[in-house]
């Protein structure tokens, strides 16, 4: 699974829930859509992030490449401040836990 975390600074006064709705939707209809959440920073309001799990890269290349996508972050670019940061992670499986760690 891979993570994709897309990071906005918004320009003062700006409603972008529309287009991150729309976005959200648009990539729902795509294969390997795992999740996909919105989270505004509690110290700045302008800061918003985008994160989407997607089972594999393949999947969001696919979403990313979409005449739709395309379209709503091109209409996105003159509610923000600067592109936005797109940064994309591999989950790590996740390990046991040794009992003697739980222990010290």
């Amino acid at each position: 699974m891979v993570k994709v975390i897309i990071g906005y600074k918004v320009r003062g006064g700006t409603d972008v829930q529309p287009l991150l709705v729309q976005l959200r939707s648009h990539a729902a209809t795509f294969p390997g859509l795992v999740a996909c959440e919105n989270l505004v920073s509690r110290q700045d309001p302008s800061i918003l992030t985008m994160i989407q799990t997607w089972k594999s890269l393949d999947g969001w290349a696919a979403f990313q490449e979409s005449r739709i996508a395309r379209s709503l972050f091109e209409k996105a670019k003159p509610l923000l401040d600067g592109d936005p940061r797109v940064t994309i992670y591999d989950q790590m499986p996740t390990m046991s836990w040794d009992s003697s760690v739980r222990n010290s």
